[in-house]
């Protein structure tokens, strides 16, 4: 079965295929399983807690996505209201059972708990909610389903820093000049962009600028 979602800020059928996916594992459950997992799955699936909405998580997501939190910050917050985020979908394995996990990397520093936000890495549920706005404040709610005590291995098959340098290789063996800067990309996509057109047009050398980040991609709503 092949499901799709909205991204990055999610519909209803990001809710639906999260139920598919609790039917699934739970049909599953004495395993072995081998769950693909890659960045977006933030947004692609999800399942709630009771008293919340998908108009809350909508909401939520589009604040995060302008605020400018890392995102390994925003999706901290992301799996503290989530049944399934922040290892919690490991409890829905048994204990003993095989399951391993395959990741594509899209953050820094590949943090398990922030790729996809943890679906099966055990990670703190609790969020300090103070620095969300009043209107976010006043329904939210935390998800008491608490992550599980066992883990599953994790591999990483593929990231941010292999593509980079893949690229670079390949410009290379073109005779190309390349130049590959360590500094991370962060904030609203759209933003960034403009400052790198700036930068190529006006101070860089001539070349392959290779960058890599977790840029967010802008969302405009109204």
């Amino acid at each position: 079965i092949c499901l799709e979602a909205d991204h990055p800020v999610p519909d209803v059928r990001s809710l639906e295929a999260g139920q598919h996916l609790l039917n699934f594992v739970d049909e599953h459950a004495d395993g072995p399983i081998l769950f693909l997992i890659s960045g977006g799955a933030s947004s692609l699936v999800e399942v709630l807690p009771d008293g919340l909405g998908l108009e809350h998580l909508a909401e939520l997501t589009r604040w995060l996505l302008g605020s400018g939190l890392p995102i390994q910050e925003m999706n901290r917050i992301r799996r503290s209201l989530s049944c399934i985020k922040g290892g919690k979908l490991l409890g829905h394995l048994r204990q003993e059972a095989k399951a391993e996990v395959l990741l594509i990397s899209d953050v820094m520093g590949d943090d398990l708990a922030a790729i996809g936000s943890g679906l099966l890495f055990p990670a703190p549920a609790s969020v300090d909610v103070s620095g969300l706005p009043e209107n976010i404040r006043s329904w939210w709610r935390s998800c008491e389903v608490q992550p599980a005590a066992h883990e599953v291995g994790h591999s990483i098959v593929a990231s941010l820093g292999q593509a980079m340098q893949a690229s670079a290789d390949r410009a290379r063996s073109l005779g190309l000049d390349v130049f590959v800067h360590e500094t991370l990309l962060e904030g609203d996509a759209g933003n960034t962009g403009l400052e790198l057109a700036r930068a190529l047009k006006q101070e860089l050398p001539r070349g392959v600028h290779i960058w890599g980040g977790p840029v967010h991609p802008f969302v405009f709503d109204g």
